[in-house]
């Protein structure tokens, strides 16, 4: 054993001195290259400063020549801010010039309207922990490409952009040009028109809700029929948009955008919605926001167009268009960063899901998967399990269970696990259940009744059943019953016995009873205004996630701090949990499907548009598809994809996704999408890190391992590498090759610390870490400690990085042998074990009987 040791000295000592050999000649040819590099860089620099000097000139001269004719043609004018949008855009010499060349209207009451933006480039400086950097935008969209239409999906039952059944467009169609024809292009696809919407809910078709913000509109309902032409449609809507009708060529621009004839064609969409742009149609208007934020139908990607198309469609109302504006104010994308303003747009959104939730009394049916690396493509087993659940559910309704009976009108009711909602059946679900005097099915049949769902309204039989289903003992029907009194719906308006109910319901913990509590309090209803009271009742209400406590909740925050920045904050992120659950959210379910379809293409379209509504999972799941190159055309450059990739992961990483900041980890390490930092890396890893993920663990324990953006340091290596393990115990195997790796190295540093005095081990601050750093050169002058000239200071910090460099390359070298040699150890002793396994020989007592039997053979 000893002469083995000592031979393993030898080698190590001979393995260094070869390294310092090799590494001495390397750090000479790159000290000359390095000289040549500083050089080519200044004369860069130099160049570069003289032609932004040019460039900063030149635009000077030209915002004085436009401020100049702007005073002279509207020296007295002024513009007046509705209450519910206080913001206003500034017209740069960009968007003045889009103007002046485009007859951009908004659809709005206002007569004037001025939009407000941040000049910007085709470039994003993004600042994250201090550190700067560029992302570079701009591509070509790439032609059109043929896609094949999916007969009886998803595409067939709903509207192609947002999933509703039903589509209106803008303002009062009544008086618009070739009105019959876009109606009967809308019938040849398949929308069959319902009513004109005279107010922004309609009691009759429950599901008819428009956030464009307009009225006296036609709404539509998808239906399918067998003389449903797409190629009559185009040409019925072509001769309506020839007439002057902009609701015809939204219809078309989506058409084109959605690939509805058989092939998406983004240049093709984005003129006909320039074109009903120019009409003010927000819808139109916000689709190029949608367009200029992701490069998609323009030359390339601009931000300040972006901002100022979704501000057009927000003053007139376009709840999608302000979800959109009120997340790059919130985050200073494209724009400056306003807390305040964010949350005036947010609580408007909020505020219409609220009502339209009050209205329906349920959500909407949200399904969609956070895409990871772990993902399995196209996996549908999930929906056979479902329809097995239903089936269950349908036998034992048909024989007359109870609680099955409820359970298929709720689905009925809502619409899930595949089915789709029918109001009709869920009554008669519900009528079958109440006739076994089933709480839960008496007080569902009062439901139906007060909200006119699949019967006539009908609020005195709704009361009846109510309390039917109160003295059975359904805790919500006693809420509901509250309601009915509240209201005077039904009954004879009785505002203590509603607060009576209220409170009875209440201390049983029903959430609906916590809600109406908390509006009698915060509204001053037949109680004295209580604002604690009504935050108590609000915050026991939104313990069990409900939508509506939560927005009360942000109101009240914002309405008592109204000042704070701490307090907008925490606002903006409850507005915008609420605005994120609106009817539009229904696009992440429809991406899903599209997804689990095969349709990439369309599925990373939808992903893209509710990314840009600040939804995280959307943005997961579009910088996950950009990175693994599913749904992209071939055509893009690979630059523009990684710049996507990384502009989606970037955003998802502001709302605490870890899988987002262990990505950008990933793409500032490579410099994959932006700059290359290591620095920028490890930082990514570290906010991953902190939100358990194990492969950021896993990375961190890598860099401080190698001292790569982070102070080597092998003891909190160790550490990351033993929490990592604790965090995924099935990815032990490459875990303990990095432990094993790790305490190599400790013993290279220690061995190699006899033969340079550079290399020391010192405790570090915090008293149970230690470090292992190189050894700080002295002066001899007392004088030089405090002041060393310029030129010395670089010369040695020079010194220490390649010192530091070195050591790294002969770590590195040493571990990869060291390990390789540990694995060839290893595998020699698996494969001698086999051998002996299958060689030993059998025992004696075994063998005689059968040599004893050979001769009677």
């Amino acid at each position: 054993m000893k002469i083995v040791h000592k031979l393993l000295v030898v080698f190590i000592i001979f393995t260094i001195l070869s390294q310092q050999v090799k590494c001495s000649q390397k750090k000479k040819n790159e000290d000359q290259l390095k000289k040549q590099t500083a050089q080519q860089i200044l004369d860069e620099l130099e160049q570069l400063q003289f032609a932004k000097q040019k460039d900063l000139e030149k635009l000077q001269k030209d915002e004085q020549q436009i401020e100049n004719d702007n005073n002279n043609d509207n020296n007295n004018k002024k513009v007046e801010e509705e209450e519910y949008l206080p913001f206003q855009i500034e017209l740069t010499p960009e968007l003045l010039k889009l103007l002046q060349q485009k007859r951009i209207l908004v659809d709005s009451d206002d007569e004037n309207t001025e939009a407000t933006t941040t000049p910007t480039s085709t470039t994003t400086n993004i600042n994250l922990k201090n550190h700067q950097f560029e992302i570079i935008h701009g591509t070509t969209i790439p032609p059109p490409k043929p896609i094949v239409q999916h007969v009886n999906s998803i595409l067939d039952e709903k509207s192609y952009l947002f999933g509703n059944k039903y589509i209106g467009h803008g303002g009062g169609d009544l008086l618009l040009p070739g009105r019959d024809k876009f109606i009967q292009g809308q019938l040849a696809r398949g929308y069959h028109l319902v009513e004109t919407q005279k107010q922004s809910y309609s009691p009759k078709h429950k599901q008819a809700v428009d956030y464009s913000g307009s009225v006296g509109k036609d709404m539509f309902e998808y239906v399918v029929t067998a003389d449903m032409d797409v190629s009559r449609a185009v040409e019925l809507l072509k001769e309506s948009a020839d007439l002057g009708n902009h609701r015809a060529m939204y219809v078309l621009g989506l058409i084109e955008e959605s690939g509805e004839s058989g092939t998406i064609n983004f240049h093709k969409a984005a003129e006909y919605y320039h074109k009903a742009a120019e009409y003010g149609n927000s819808d139109a208007q916000n689709a190029l926001g949608f367009f200029y934020a992701t490069g998609k139908g323009v030359k390339q990607v601009d931000e300040a167009k972006a901002i100022l198309y979704y501000t057009f469609a927000a003053k007139s109302g376009h709840m999608i268009a302000k979800l959109s504006l009120a997340y790059r104010y919130f985050h200073g994308y494209g724009t400056e960063k306003n807390c305040f303003k964010s949350a005036s747009l947010y609580e408007e959104v909020s505020r219409f899901v609220v009502e339209d939730h009050e209205q329906r009394s349920f959500g909407y049916q949200i399904k969609a998967t956070k895409f990871t690396e772990d993902f399995q493509q196209h996996d549908t087993n999930g929906g056979q399990d479902e329809s097995d659940v239903v089936d269950y559910f349908k036998y034992s309704a048909s024989i007359g269970d109870a609680n099955a009976l409820v359970t298929m009108a709720n689905l009925y009711l809502q619409g899930g696990l595949g089915i789709n909602q029918d109001f009709r059946a869920a009554f008669e679900y519900y009528r079958e259940a109440a006739d076994q005097n089933y709480p839960a099915g008496v007080a569902g049949l009062g439901f139906m009744y007060h909200k006119g769902y699949g019967i006539p309204q009908d609020y005195k039989t709704a009361v009846v059943l109510y309390k039917k289903a109160h003295s059975l003992g359904h805790l919500a029907a006693q809420s509901s019953l509250g309601e009915m009194y509240l209201y005077g719906h039904g009954v004879e308006q009785n505002q203590p016995l509603a607060h009576q109910l209220f409170e009875a319901a209440a201390a049983k913990g029903d959430v609906e009873a916590q809600i109406n509590l908390g509006k009698m309090y915060s509204q001053g209803i037949h109680v004295k205004p209580d604002v604690n009271k009504a935050f108590h009742y609000f915050t026991q209400a939104a313990q069990h996630g409900n939508l509506v406590s939560v927005y009360h909740i942000a109101k009240l925050n914002l309405q008592h701090h109204s000042h704070s920045s701490q307090s907008c904050h925490s606002s903006v992120l409850m507005y915008k949990k609420v605005s994120e659950k609106g009817p539009w959210g229904m696009i992440l379910s429809n991406a899903q499907q599209l997804y689990d379809e095969g349709d990439e293409w369309r599925a990373l379209i939808y992903f893209e548009k509710a990314a840009e509504m600040g939804i995280d999972l959307a943005q997961n799941n579009a910088g996950w598809m950009y990175d693994k190159r599913v749904g992209v055309y071939d055509d893009f450059s690979e630059d523009f994809l990684n710049e996507q990739a990384f502009r989606y992961y970037l955003h998802s990483s502001e709302q605490l996704n870890p899988i987002a900041h262990l990505k950008l980890g990933d793409y500032f390490y490579y410099g994959k999408g932006v700059e290359m930092n290591i620095e920028m890396a490890a930082d990514s890893y570290q906010s991953a890190a902190s939100l358990s993920d194990a492969h950021a663990l896993f990375n961190l324990g890598y860099m401080h391992q190698f001292g790569k953006g982070r102070p080597q340091d092998l003891f909190l290596a160790k550490r990351y590498y033993d929490m990592s393990l604790q965090q995924q115990p099935n990815a032990y195997i490459p875990i303990y090759m990095s432990l094993v790796g790790l305490f190599i190295h400790f013993a290279y540093y220690y061995i190699y610390s006899f033969f340079n005095p550079n290399i020391t081990f010192t405790s570090s601050s915090g008293g149970n870490v230690i470090d292992i750093i190189p050894r700080p050169r002295t002066t001899t002058s007392d004088d030089s400690q405090f002041h060393v000239n310029s030129n010395n200071q670089q010369q040695q910090q020079q010194q220490y990085d390649d010192d530091e460099y070195i050591d790294e390359l002969d770590a590195q070298a040493i571990e990869s042998l060291l390990i390789l040699i540990f694995a060839v150890v290893i595998g020699y002793l698996l494969i001698r074990r086999q051998r002996i396994i299958h060689v030993r020989p059998v025992p004696q007592q075994q063998q005689q009987p059968q040599q004893q039997q050979q001769p009677q053979q």
